[in-house]
């Protein structure tokens, strides 16, 4: 191998390690939504503070859930009086309207394209592609969608037949044509007789998905491949009463986040000792950004790193040139 040719390859890795510390850096700062508190909030998961950073009732609106689009704006979407999808860009102090439909809009999950979202609604049986650009389009109808998460480039689902109420089984969709491909087996904590899966997120670190079930009080772990799942019950809050879970996410690195209706705290769950701890506290808590993948605050990628430390490497061919990578701060 050439020295230019173990420059770069080592100019590669120490790209991949820096984004790697950049991700876990922020997979310690998470976003939220206050539905009762018409508000946005950004929490921080080591210092445990949470720091509200924009009201949503000058709009008009009550957010359910949350994302960012690519550029670090933040999507929500408007639960009540609703529907549709709106876009707060922070630093020019603007709510706009990205789309609207008759409705009480839910979960939103950014699409790989990073040029749309898809959005679900509480009380209209249809799942909907809303364009950055503006406008919405039906992908899939006649369920009551809640939870949506994308592995690569597959698409899944929390979805049930009841109106206004969580999801009943895990689906995986076809994402052009909006078809089911693959279902789990109906109401997988089976504590009710109908089941309430709400938010959804994917986890790198065990390779599933993972689900809120708000009345069994449970996350539901999903192989992805078969859709088997595994129900982790949870404790009772910390005022001793039900959990209810909501939003959740995670940052593939052991760790899951998700938001208490029972107590309106977010709470730490560690993976592997299945233990949650209380983070904060928030009122009218209800969903929580994507802390990693799609949809969360946007980060430098690997691809990105590699393309700018390649041609300077190039550029230093000197055999006694020393060749440092520091790790973004």
């Amino acid at each position: 191998m050439s020295t230019v040719t173990r420059r770069l390859a080592a100019g590669v890795c120490a790209a991949i390690v820096s984004v790697s510390i950049a991700s876990a850096a922020r997979a310690a700062t998470l976003y939220a939504s206050s539905f009762e508190g018409a508000s946005l909030w950004k929490v921080d998961t080591v210092a445990m503070t949470a720091t509200q950073i924009w009201n949503t009732a000058p709009v008009g609106q009550q957010p359910d859930s949350l994302c960012f689009d690519s550029a670090g704006n933040i999507l929500y979407s408007a639960h009540f009086p609703g529907g549709g999808v709106r876009s707060v860009n922070l630093g020019a102090s603007t709510d706009t309207v990205v789309a609207t439909w008759a409705g009480h809009s839910t979960d939103v999950a950014l699409e790989p394209s990073l040029t749309t979202v898809l959005c679900s609604d509480y009380i209209d049986p249809n799942l909907r592609r809303v364009s950055l650009s503006g406008g919405a389009t039906v992908l899939a109808s006649g369920r009551y969608f809640s939870g949506l998460a994308y592995v690569g480039n597959r698409l899944f689902a929390n979805a049930g037949n009841t109106f206004q109420h969580g999801g009943d089984r895990i689906l995986e969709l076809n994402p052009v044509t909006g078809a089911v491909l693959n279902q789990s087996a109906a109401n997988p904590a089976g504590v009710n007789t109908i089941g309430d899966l709400d938010a959804m997120t994917y986890d790198g670190f065990t390779g599933h998905l993972w689900s809120t079930d708000e009345d069994a009080g449970a996350l539901i772990e999903t192989n992805p491949n078969t859709l088997a799942t595994t129900t982790h019950f949870l404790p009772a809050n910390v005022v001793g009463g039900p959990m209810l879970p909501d939003g959740i996410c995670g940052n593939s690195a052991g760790k899951l986040w998700y938001a208490s209706r029972g107590d309106f705290n977010v709470y730490e769950y560690d993976i592997t000792a299945g233990t949650s701890t209380m983070i904060v506290h928030i009122n009218g808590l209800d969903d929580l950004a994507p802390a990693s993948g799609p949809g969360s605050f946007p980060e430098p990628s690997v691809m990105a790193m590699t393309l700018f430390a390649a041609p300077l490497l190039l550029r230093r061919r000197r055999p006694t040139d020393a060749m440092h990578v520091q790790p973004r701060s």
